[in-house]
């Protein structure tokens, strides 16, 4: 399960960069990425995620910081299951107009979140 942990830093890591370099080209891929599945289909894929990441609390240093972000992913893969699409549609347009300035925030937040991560698992 290790891999599990490693793939998210990866991605995260990526996210992040692309967040705090070039906000509005990460938002346009933001968009069509979200767009290409149901809303309930990211809603069970967070459920996934926060399962493999549930199995991986052993794997870490400091194991409450993979169960917060379990429950995070299990509570957001429910809720884009129970939410009515056009609810779930008026977050998401509210998210792509944020400003840029938050999007750098963002990247940078994520950032710190990948390189806590790193170094707990060494």
């Amino acid at each position: 399960m290790i891999w599990v942990i490693y793939f998210f830093i990866v991605v995260w890591g990526i996210c992040g960069v692309l967040s705090l370099l070039v906000p509005k080209t990460f938002k346009k891929f933001m968009l069509k990425f979200t767009s290409a599945c149901p809303y309930w289909l990211w809603g069970i894929l967070g459920l996934i995620i926060g399962y493999l990441f549930w199995q991986s609390v052993g794997l870490i240093s400091v194991p409450w910081v993979m169960q917060v972000l379990a429950a995070l992913a299990i509570i957001k893969g429910l809720v884009l299951i129970i939410m009515p699409k056009s609810t779930t549609e008026k977050m998401q347009n509210s998210l792509l107009r944020m400003s840029d300035l938050i999007y750098r925030v963002y990247g940078a937040l994520i950032l710190l979140l990948v390189y806590y991560l790193y170094q707990i698992l060494l």
